[in-house]
């Protein structure tokens, strides 16, 4: 029998346990070490130097974590900066304390555990993220990439708004956070209005990215060498609507449904290069399909959401997950 470490947060079950069931049909166990339980003091975490023991203590079972076989970095960090994690501490400053000790604590059991079988190694996926480094990647495997710039030359930016219909897109943070309220940051389209104040982007670089017109979407979820592929359609009332054009706002709303899509072999080979140069083990891609069947990338998500467009469309990425762990 073997034991997966899952580095989680308590608020994410569905995930967890979907592959919790496989590992356990397959005679497996899976230890959760959520980051907000033991802020609370519901579980007890021990590094102890003098005799090198690393333990977790959860409901009065006590599991040695570098026993572990493999591990799994879901999000021990929760979803955004105020969700999942830290959210119990109200003053900020605590707060911000809080974070850093926790994440160095939690970095540094990865790093002792590196030798494990993991999914995916948390300094691999940062790398991953970073938008500039991953369109330089898919370029070098060969995957279309729409014309894109990052620039804060209001000059640069006019130029290539001038050649076509342009989009912008947040580089690191989709999300922003206003007192107790939070927005959400979409992909949006260059119009007459954002020309006029086009002098903002010099304080920041701006990601300027050559607008699709897309027949469909598709989130393509990457387990080891094994693709599920999700199409993604917008619904009737959708299609009538010629503003939409960041299609994940449609994800909750009705505005478009999931099916299982399929994928040009050389496509899915060239997906599978960038995995292997981006030493990602779990991915979900997203691409864009234009009215004449190219298939464009548009963004990895090292640790991404995925059982909306696996499992409960009938694609089997949660057996997959609990076989990638196990693994000799």
């Amino acid at each position: 029998m073997k034991t997966v470490l899952v580095l989680t947060n308590s608020y994410d079950d569905c995930h967890v346990e979907a592959v919790r069931k496989h590992l356990i049909e397959m005679g497996h166990s899976l230890v959760r070490l959520d980051t907000d339980s033991i802020i609370r003091g519901d579980d007890q975490f021990l590094w102890d130097y003098r005799s090198r023991r690393k333990l977790l203590v959860k409901s009065n079972e006590t599991i040695q974590l570098d026993k572990v076989n493999s591990v799994w970095f879901r999000k021990p960090f929760g979803f955004t900066s105020t969700f999942g994690f830290a959210e119990s501490i109200r003053d900020p400053v605590q707060r911000a304390a809080l974070q850093k000790e926790v994440q160095d604590v939690i970095n540094s059991v990865c790093i002792t555990l590196d030798d494990r079988t993991w999914l995916n190694r948390p300094q691999e996926m940062f790398r991953a993220r970073l938008k500039p480094y991953q369109l330089e990647i898919a370029h070098k495997v060969g995957l279309l990439v729409p014309d894109t710039i990052i620039t804060n030359d209001p000059r640069c930016a006019l130029e290539f708004c001038s050649l076509g219909a342009t989009v912008f897109k947040p580089i690191a943070e989709p999300h922003l956070e206003y007192g107790d309220g939070s927005y959400d940051v979409d992909t949006t389209l260059i119009t007459e209005q954002h020309i006029d104040r086009i002098d903002l982007i010099r304080s920041q670089p701006t990601l300027l990215q050559r607008y699709i017109q897309k027949s469909h979407e598709l989130r393509v979820t990457c387990v080891g060498d094994e693709l599920f592929i999700a199409k993604q359609t917008l619904n009737e009332a959708s299609h009538s609507d010629s503003s939409v054009v960041d299609w994940r706002a449609l994800q909750f709303n009705g505005g478009s449904s999931y099916t299982a899509g399929v994928l040009p072999s050389e496509v899915a080979a060239k997906i599978r290069s960038l995995l292997r140069e981006l030493d990602l083990a779990f991915a979900a891609i997203d691409l864009a399909v234009d009215r004449d069947g190219n298939h464009y990338f548009l963004e990895v998500n090292p640790n991404g959401q995925w059982l909306g467009y696996t499992d409960e469309i009938g694609l089997p990425a949660a057996a997959s997950v609990a076989k990638f762990l196990v693994q000799e």
